[in-house]
């Protein structure tokens, strides 16, 4: 029962968080995970450097994670060390794909 009910908070959290990105940050997630560009074809796609592209991306997954951790901790009312049970107990099990949110 806890995993079926955390599993679809965590689909909502991602859900939402994608939906609330920077149109640019989605962009650049959408072209490196779903699109396979690498780190030198989004440099040169976006017109910046290569390490500029890189601290970009890092930024945005960050970024991304960070409004999942803190949408789930909200939305459950639990603490961190909670949050990360729970993304254990499920985590095998969730499926992702970034296609369906991107």
């Amino acid at each position: 029962m806890l995993r079926l009910h955390s599993r679809g908070e965590i689909v909502a959290a991602v859900t939402a968080a994608v939906a609330a990105m920077d149109p640019q940050h989605r962009l650049l997630l959408r072209q490196h995970y779903l699109d396979g560009l690498s780190i030198d074809r989004l440099a040169a796609l976006h017109g910046i450097h290569r390490a500029t592209a890189t601290r970009r991306l890092a930024s945005v997954r960050e970024e991304l994670a960070l409004t999942v951790r803190t949408r789930l901790m909200t939305k459950l009312d639990i603490g961190v060390g909670t949050l990360d049970s729970i993304v254990r107990l499920v985590g095998s099990e969730l499926e992702l794909g970034l296609d369906q949110y991107l």
